[in-house]
């Protein structure tokens, strides 16, 4: 992939998630708030086929995402960011000194009328001083001199709001019309906290039903969070199919049963079992393959495990489907079969526009 194509989409990303974060926090009755914010992004070409993109959160914490066809990597750990440039300690891992060269210009997505404050600015150019970093077992690594990037800065906006006059409501006199759409839902949360390391195995299996065709989906992912120094790093990986990969017995079953066989990048299987008035069992030989650690068991006495089967049942494992668990799914469902570029290339589309 192209630098100038990556710089470009990282920007178009940046854009779109800082139009995202809009507040009502302090506004007045018929206004909105547009809160500040600020985004810098470096993209890279790592080793063994790895992205390296750098991100700040915010001005004071940095992140170094190695992407690959099994997973990614995340490291997050205390820095420095503003539009003169990136620092960060990896520890380690590695160390990140950049500084940024482009002329920042007013962004075309705010012209609206009756909004106060400054327009966000952006820039899309180099950055030059040093990064080296290198992961676990040298899984990904880079290093460089420059690299192509952008930072998108949003400040504080007040708008004034149309009253959109209501139409009236024409539907209240019809008679509501049957879902002819049934969905069947199971889902399977496994936990567990061993040596300062976090792990989460989820499977959700969705089926729905018109009465003239049937369509299943099922997700399965899992991730990984521990602490190195002042390092935190988290790991996903995650696998989707048509087909079935969670099978669950019969609600008039006893025990119940739940056997879970997913694709690559997970390999083996793993078994749930719970008879009245005894606690779940969970066996097998499943683990999963994460970037920087290899091949991690997912299974084990360590685990804490919850079956949520129906429509009935759902809502309670919803809860425990943390956002970041959802935002992951949604990232790799974004990307596509064999390709970690994607998200960047419909990014693309949407800046060209």
């Amino acid at each position: 992939m192209k630098a100038r194509s990556l710089q470009a989409l990282g920007l178009g990303l940046a854009i779109v998630a800082l139009a995202g974060t809009t507040s009502q926090a302090l506004a007045q009755p018929g206004q909105r708030v547009k809160p500040d914010g600020f985004r810098s992004r470096i993209l890279l070409e790592g080793s063994h086929g790895f992205l390296i993109v750098v991100s700040s959160v915010g001005h004071e914490q940095v992140e170094l995402t190695a992407f690959g066809d099994e997973g990614t990597a995340t490291y997050r750990a205390p820095g420095r960011a503003s539009r003169k440039g990136i620092e960060a300690d990896f520890g380690d891992f590695g160390q990140i000194a950049m500084r940024f060269h482009g002329t920042p210009r007013p962004l075309n997505r705010e012209k609206e009328s009756g909004c106060r404050g400054k327009r966000t600015i952006g820039a899309a150019g180099t950055f030059r001083g040093h990064i080296e970093f290198e992961g676990e077992g040298g899984f990904a690594g880079v290093r460089a001199r420059k690299a192509r990037g952008f930072f998108v800065r949003s400040f504080r906006r007040v708008c004034n709001v149309r009253e959109v006059r209501k139409r009236p409501d024409r539907t209240a006199s019809r008679k509501p019309r049957p879902s002819q759409i049934s969905i069947r839902d199971n889902t399977l949360i496994a936990e567990s906290r061993e040596m300062g390391r976090g792990t989460r195995f989820a499977a959700v299996e969705l089926e729905f039903d018109n009465g003239r065709r049937a369509a299943l989906l099922t997700v399965v992912s899992a991730s990984s969070v521990e602490r190195v120094g002042a390092v935190r790093i988290s790991r996903d990986s995650f696998a989707t199919s048509n087909d079935r990969m969670l099978f669950v017995s019969a609600r008039d079953k006893e025990p119940t049963v739940a056997k879970v066989a997913p694709t690559w990048p997970f390999k083996g299987t793993a078994t749930y079992s719970r008879e009245a008035g005894a606690p779940p069992g969970w066996d097998g030989n499943l683990a999963v393959l994460l970037p920087g650690i290899g091949s991690a068991p997912l299974t084990g006495k360590g685990f804490r495990v919850t079956l949520c089967r129906n429509k009935g049942d759902f809502a309670r494992c919803q809860e425990r489907l943390t956002k970041r668990t959802l935002r992951v799914v949604g990232r790799w469902l974004s990307q596509g079969s064999g390709s970690h570029s994607q998200p960047f290339a419909e990014a693309r589309l949407s800046w060209s526009r």
